[in-house]
């Protein structure tokens, strides 16, 4: 079975596909991400997986919860890729809880920018109207956002433009309401971006920087279209990406193709120093350091042994020719023995050196599993990415 889906279509099969584990691959067209606090609830089977290994799940971080998703569903996240617009104003929203697992392939200019995440509204600390305040901001986000995707087709490719360039200069300058006033008197703006524009006239002025920046950006809500994605794929402007989870930190970490076959190639060499340093740590506690011990014993015992043989000459060595003359008295030393019973070597001298052994084992550990898991994935991603674009030109999109 495939799946395919645009927007909230590709939230919708990237779920299905996890929860019933039936789909031989799945294409996320600029979609939205999956939410790890809802697959809980959508998929019992998850949730009671999470349950039987000891998870709190009313107290479990994001993160953790996060490692968690990419463990269970490993295999079905294999079969996930993601077809995205640089700078398209969905993928840069970051929601409590979402994530994109799978791969990921961008298209178009990588110089993009990406479009301003309305979601980071800062509502603590804005006073008691907290809630009210966070209620009309999202409505307002909303309303512009839905408004501008029609400004063009109700104003035109030139007046749009002109009209919210004029409503931008009048929110840098502080002028809010005419900004406000400048939406509803602008004849033939969408009902959407007037009410939005006259929502923000009783805003936080600190949430108006945001409302500038998507403003600013309108120009990229087109990215998210179909049509979009579809040309810029024919047009073979994109780079694949490699998007996993650290399983040490939890992060979500992207790269591009070239990057990691880069970043394998230093992993790979970091790995084989490790390796060589554990050998060099086994010789010297299993041999060099013996060897170390008895050539400085056996070198002791022969220097006793020589002393031994002169104990007058020793006697004198040791300054004790001066302390007869002080002493007055003529000391004649007929012999010299010394305690040849050298104990063995300690163990416990080793100790600091195993424990830096017993840690770089530990990163060579980590390291074998990151390499294994991102060749693996690897090349599973890039594998679907080809099916994909032959998918598409023998359909002649």
């Amino acid at each position: 079975m495939y799946g395919d889906g645009h927007s909230l279509g590709g939230h919708i099969v990237v779920n299905l596909a996890l929860k019933t584990k039936t789909f031989d691959n799945v294409h996320g067209l600029n979609d939205a991400p999956i939410n790890v606090y809802q697959i809980i609830d959508y998929d019992r089977k998850f949730q009671e997986h999470l349950s039987k290994s000891g998870v709190n799940i009313e107290q479990i971080k994001e993160e953790d919860l996060k490692k968690e998703v990419y463990s269970y569903y490993s295999n079905e996240i294999a079969e996930v890729n993601h077809i995205r617009v640089k700078g398209e104003p969905l993928y840069s929203q970051k929601f409590k809880g979402s994530l994109y697992v799978g791969n990921i392939t961008v298209l178009g200019d990588r110089n993009t920018p990406e479009f301003p995440d309305v979601t980071q509204t800062g509502f603590v600390g804005l006073g008691v109207l907290n809630k009210a305040q966070e209620m009309m901001y999202n409505y307002a986000i909303n309303q512009v956002i839905g408004g501008l995707q029609e400004l063009d087709d109700q104003l035109g490719p030139e007046k749009g433009p002109e009209a919210v360039d004029t409503i931008v200069s009048n929110l840098n300058d502080g002028k809010y309401w005419n900004a406000g006033l400048e939406g509803l008197n602008v004849i033939g703006l969408s009902n959407q971006l007037q009410a939005g524009l006259a929502s923000l006239m009783m805003a936080p002025k600190p949430l108006l920087q945001t409302v500038i920046a998507v403003l600013q950006h309108r120009n990229q809500l087109e990215n998210h279209s179909i049509s979009m994605l579809i040309k810029l794929f024919n047009a073979d402007l994109k780079e694949s990406y490699f998007n996993f989870v650290d399983s040490s930190t939890g992060k979500t970490v992207l790269v591009e193709q070239e990057s990691i076959k880069k970043f394998i190639a230093k992993c790979n060499a970091a790995l084989e120093q490790k390796k060589l340093s554990i050998t060099w740590f086994n010789n010297f506690v299993d041999e060099i350091g013996y060897d170390i011990y008895r050539d400085d014993k056996d070198t002791l015992l022969k220097l006793m042994s020589e002393k031994e043989k002169s104990p007058s000459a020793f006697y004198n060595e040791a300054e004790g020719f001066w302390m007869s003359l002080l002493n007055g008295t003529m000391i004649v030393v007929d012999s010299v023995v010394f305690d040849k019973n050298i104990r063995e070597l300690n163990n416990s001298v080793f100790d600091s050196l195993l424990e830096a052994k017993e840690i770089i084992e530990n990163e060579i550990e980590h390291l074998e599993k990151f390499i294994e898991k991102t060749l693996k994935l690897g090349k599973v991603a890039f594998e679907k990415d080809k099916e994909l674009g032959s998918l598409i030109k023998r359909l002649g999109v």
